[in-house]
């Protein structure tokens, strides 16, 4: 029996069952604007349930913090292989 059939059994009443529905659909909603604002750091799109979405100078990505840092991650890398590998043979 699924969760469907359980909720529309004859002991409980309509409104319970929509309400139930409601709810769970509202959740859903919320976890895929979550979900979203995630992946993409800041809305590109209207959010489903917190109203208007912040407005910043750039729409998608990071401006700021460890996530807009490729660079340093970069040089830092061949820093390390350099000092670890490289140095240690000898080149």
């Amino acid at each position: 029996m699924g969760r469907l059939d359980y909720l529309l059994r004859d002991q409980f009443d309509d409104d319970a069952v929509q309400a139930d529905l409601d709810m769970q659909t509202l959740t859903q909603m919320q976890m895929a604007d979550d979900i979203h604002a995630m992946r993409t750091g800041a809305a590109d799109r209207p959010s489903l349930t917190r109203g208007t979405p912040r407005s910043s100078g750039s729409e998608g990505h990071a401006t700021t913090g460890w996530r807009n840092r490729g660079a340093f991650f970069w040089i830092m890398l061949i820093i390390m292989i350099y000092w670890f590998l490289l140095r240690p043979l000898g080149l």
